[in-house]
């Protein structure tokens, strides 16, 4: 799923709660864990 999102500007990942973080600029915006992609609304 990061290969998909990889030609964001800004992307960056971090391991956390036994998943990956997903940050814009160190603004944290979703969560991936087990193959579910989790959006902060």
């Amino acid at each position: 799923m990061l290969e998909q999102l990889a030609g964001l500007a800004g992307l960056s990942a971090r391991r956390m709660f036994g998943g990956v973080g997903l940050y814009c600029e160190e603004l944290f915006f979703g969560l991936i864990d087990n193959d579910t992609l989790y959006l902060r609304v």
